[in-house]
């Protein structure tokens, strides 16, 4: 059993869907997906592993991060193509996302709303509610959404984490494999 941790918005729409190959390639492997905003403890066991955007704020020498992609995001907005939209963003606790602290710097004001994952944050997009800064890769085939800002606004590094412990152990290997051939292209259109 490996236990892998990251935001609902990756665990679902691209763990999830890339993880028959892993399973079919290791067929004694076991992997329990957590879909977790907020940072689950390596050092706590809380997970044997996670893939995240942006450092941990604990765990120190003992987790290791390896850089395995990128995930490109531009401004998305509702398909309506209403003018003058409001900024949808993350709350407070999450203000230190690549993508959180982008949208800080350019929205002027607060936020129409917010929320505590991408997933939140596409629904309010498709709803009409606001625009947002959403990963490219998911939200362009999506009929629900425009860009009304063309191009690619950042394109944060995705960070496998490991507890430094773990890093050797056999069932961990072919799921850092897997993740770093998964992720390891940049994820845009």
């Amino acid at each position: 059993l490996v236990r892998l941790t990251s935001t609902p918005l990756i665990v679902n729409r691209l763990l999830t869907p890339a993880s028959p190959a892993l399973l079919t390639a290791y067929p004694g492997l076991q992997i329990e997906l957590n879909a977790e905003p907020a940072d689950l403890s390596l050092t706590k066991r809380d997970a044997d592993m996670a893939l995240r955007l942006a450092r941990p704020k604990t765990g120190g020498g003992r987790v290791i991060a390896r850089r395995v992609g990128k995930l490109s995001y531009a401004v998305f907005g509702p398909a309506s193509g209403k003018e003058a939209l409001p900024w949808l963003t993350y709350e407070p606790r999450f203000a230190h996302l690549p993508q959180a602290e982008w949208m800080a710097r350019r929205q002027g004001r607060v936020a129409t709303l917010s929320a505590n994952d991408a997933e939140g944050l596409i629904e309010a997009v498709a709803a009409g509610l606001g625009k947002t800064l959403l990963p490219i890769a998911i939200a362009a085939p999506d009929a629900r959404f425009t860009l009304p800002d063309a191009g690619v606004a950042i394109t944060p590094v995705i960070l496998l984490l490991t507890h430094r412990g773990f890093q050797h152990l056999p069932r961990i290997r072919p799921v850092g494999r897997w993740n770093a051939g998964r992720s390891g292209r940049s994820h845009s259109p």
